[in-house]
């Protein structure tokens, strides 16, 4: 946990004590990217994951544990380094809290963890248009790979 008393925040690792508060997170994460909100179909995904030990979930709060952002990181692994790895697939502040360095602590809580699992890197993807986030990421160290990413949807 980190504690910062300048901004009066934490950033906790999320357990079942917490799932509500990261499931409105979840769901206006959601709707920043097109989404419908749907706090229903957010709590599910988000109690569904928290029981998986493949998936992290760090959440900043406010002293008074008024959710703030959260980070997904999901376990994978690299064939190529033939070591652990941690995707970052969810990075998220609301949007009256951003601009306050949240984004950051919770950027280091997630290599603190990281480390602290013997996991050798972390990698993420965001959106070529959000000019925001990248800058987020290379303030705080992290670097474009020189990977091209592909998707391919199964409806």
């Amino acid at each position: 946990m980190i504690d910062n008393e300048n901004n009066k925040v934490k950033i906790i690792k999320v357990t079942n004590n917490f799932t509500d508060k990261l499931a409105h997170l979840m769901d206006e994460y959601r709707v920043f990217y097109g989404r419908q909100s749907n706090f229903d179909e957010a709590k599910h995904y988000v109690s569904m994951l928290v029981e998986n030990d493949n998936v992290a979930f760090l959440m900043a709060v406010s002293t008074s544990e008024k959710e703030i952002g959260f980070c997904t990181l999901l376990k994978s692994y690299s064939s190529v380094r033939a070591a652990g790895i941690y995707i970052l697939n969810d990075l998220y502040v609301c949007k009256d809290h951003r601009r306050r360095g949240y984004s950051t602590q919770l950027l280091d809580a997630a290599v603190s963890l990281a480390r602290s699992e013997g996991v050798k890197f972390l990698k993420l993807e965001t959106a070529k248009d959000n000019v925001v986030a990248q800058s987020v990421y290379e303030r705080n160290g992290w670097k474009q790979s020189g990977f091209l990413s592909y998707i391919i949807e199964l409806l």
